[in-house]
């Protein structure tokens, strides 16, 4: 709930870098680093914070390539609109992208990058987790449990009920 509170504000386009902080430290409590690392890299959080330069390492090895980067972090305005921190890395990550792809000024995606939507679908704000997808199961086998026995225990209760008024008509 958080989370999406916090995706709710859309950071992306104003580059606010407490929201970027809070984002990331609620991916990190819900054990999701790759996506605390591409909150945090917004964020002004420094790269020497143990806990940032780990979320930075699991993002930069799931996305293994800074173009990969660039479409995961999503970014929807300016270098100049972020925290100071975050405008270094997005520079370092522009001349990398410059480097070995091509060209990137956001906001926007790289030089011949494509996304892995349609331009009319929106995007996953952010990969789910796979504890995430865990709980998410569970809770709909429950409810499937629950509706079953529903269903269940009004059919019974309608075949008791006929069987009572035959009784009393026979």
């Amino acid at each position: 709930m958080a989370r999406d509170r916090l995706h709710g504000t859309n950071p992306w386009g104003t580059g606010n870098a407490a929201v970027f902080d809070l984002l990331g430290r609620v991916h990190w409590a819900m054990n999701d680093q790759p996506a605390a690392g591409l909150a945090w890299f917004l964020s002004d959080r420094s790269s020497d914070d143990p806990e940032t330069a780990a979320a930075l390492e699991v993002m930069r090895q799931r996305y293994r390539n800074p173009v990969a980067v660039a479409i995961g972090l999503d970014l929807r305005a300016p270098i100049s609109k972020f925290a100071p921190a975050a405008q270094q890395r997005l520079r370092d990550l522009q001349a990398q992208i410059a480097t070995d792809h091509g060209k990137w000024n956001p906001p926007g995606l790289p030089q011949g990058a494509r996304r892995r939507f349609s331009r009319d679908s929106p995007p996953d704000p952010m990969p789910t987790s796979r504890q995430q997808l865990r709980k998410d199961r569970l809770e709909e086998a429950a409810i499937g449990a629950g509706l079953i026995t529903i269903v269940v225990v009004f059919i019974v209760g309608i075949v008791e009920s006929v069987q009572f008024v035959a009784r009393l008509l026979g």
